[in-house]
């Protein structure tokens, strides 16, 4: 059980690398919709529900409040950092629905959690005004 906290952390790791640090510059709008459809939401979205169990389990709140955070911020992150291209697509929309929804499921874990949501949100939103 205490290698899953190993092994989640370093899972975001890697997804980050590869969303975050060094996307290839070919990819395009419609392709980096399909990536958020099929890989990065349905991959995130479980975090909350796997964190809930695992805390009720090992009873480490902080933890999971850590791995949390950090799926959090790659959602975000990897929303801005690429709406460039995203805004581009036919179904952007969808995708920001997704982002939402993807997001409430955060929501109730800490006060802290839920601060960070809505900072997060804020951002967004101002991001994407300037657009």
């Amino acid at each position: 059980a205490e290698y899953m906290g190993v092994i989640r952390n370093h899972s975001l790791l890697c997804l980050k690398r590869c969303i975050c640090e060094n996307p290839p510059n070919y990819i395009s709008s419609s392709e980096w919709i399909e990536i958020f459809k099929k890989i990065i939401f349905p991959s995130l979205s479980e975090i909350p529900k796997i964190s809930l169990i695992n805390d009720k389990i090992n009873n480490d709140k902080i933890e999971c409040e850590k791995i949390l955070q950090r799926s959090l911020s790659l959602i975000v992150k990897s929303f801005l950092l690429h709406l460039s291209k995203l805004i581009l697509a036919v179904d952007f929309g969808q995708v920001w629905l997704s982002l939402i929804r993807v997001i409430s499921t955060f929501v109730g874990f800490s006060d802290s959690l839920n601060e960070a949501i809505e900072e997060y949100i804020k951002n967004i939103i101002m991001v994407m005004h300037s657009f």
